[in-house]
């Protein structure tokens, strides 16, 4: 069982490994969605596939707006990009 090493019950209650995994599967299928197709990979096409896995498009957008998220989008796309 997944939970087993993770300090959950043989049936999962308290573990958080398997309550992560649909979660997971989303993401997953995000990824999927936004990288699988051609063209950009630009905030429109980001939301249109978080939208078609499920995923909370407001909580998204939310977190976009936070201070945080924006001075970490800020560093890395102001990295240099080594493998280019």
């Amino acid at each position: 069982m997944l939970s087993e090493g993770f300090g959950g019950s043989r049936q999962g209650r308290g573990s958080p490994c398997a309550c992560r995994i649909p979660r997971a599967r989303s993401y997953l299928d995000f990824h999927q969605k936004l990288l699988g197709g051609r063209g950009p990979a630009d905030k429109a096409r980001a939301m249109a596939a978080a939208k078609d896995a499920g995923l909370d498009t407001a909580k998204i957008e939310k977190d976009l707006a936070s201070p945080e998220v924006k001075a970490t989008i800020e560093k890395t796309s102001s990295s240099p990009r080594r493998w280019a």
